[in-house]
């Protein structure tokens, strides 16, 4: 038996980590929570700013063609480095843009906004795919992690957007 004097003192445990099923749930629960304040209502925003029906066409035309280039992009860059690295990245770049929206009203500073947000977000949500595909070991099971992001979206995030919209107008959400 060690003696009172070798013996170490209690340390507090660290708390557990999340298992990481739940972290994977997560990230898909917040990110389709976060777009689904502004993906759905952006035309409103953009005919709201004054845009013309032919500008606002422009700028939904060119966002996937953007995207087309792009993801395979960031692709390559986050197999060159750390896929989680690059993912942590594109979530703060394109947050910290995404916010700069809504400090601009005219065609040409919304368009360069908006195309730097995709530039920075439409890897997003392939990355998250892949990260959730990498962690677990059965990948039939995916969609009950992927579904997180529906419930995230369809379920909470779009209600409620739509819910602040109809009672307090556009400006609360943008």
């Amino acid at each position: 038996q060690p003696s009172p004097s070798s013996r170490k003192p209690l340390q507090p445990s660290p708390a557990a980590p999340l298992p990481a099923s739940w972290t994977l749930r997560g990230m898909f629960f917040c990110h389709y929570f976060g777009i689904s304040f502004c993906a759905p209502f952006i035309v409103l925003w953009m005919r709201k700013a004054g845009l013309s029906n032919a500008e606002i066409g422009l700028i939904n035309t060119l966002r996937p063609m953007l995207g087309m280039v792009c993801v395979p992009t960031w692709g390559l860059i986050a197999d060159r480095f750390n896929t989680k690295a690059v993912l942590l990245l594109l979530l703060c770049l394109s947050t910290v843009v995404r916010f700069s929206i809504y400090s601009v009203a005219s065609f040409w500073p919304l368009l360069v906004v908006i195309l730097a947000s995709d530039f920075f977000g439409a890897p997003i949500e392939p990355f998250l795919d892949s990260t959730c595909l990498s962690a677990i070991k059965d990948p039939s099971t995916y969609g009950r992690y992927r579904v997180w992001g529906t419930i995230g979206w369809g379920w909470v995030g779009v209600p409620l957007a739509g819910q602040i919209l109809a009672s307090s107008g556009l400006g609360t959400l943008f």
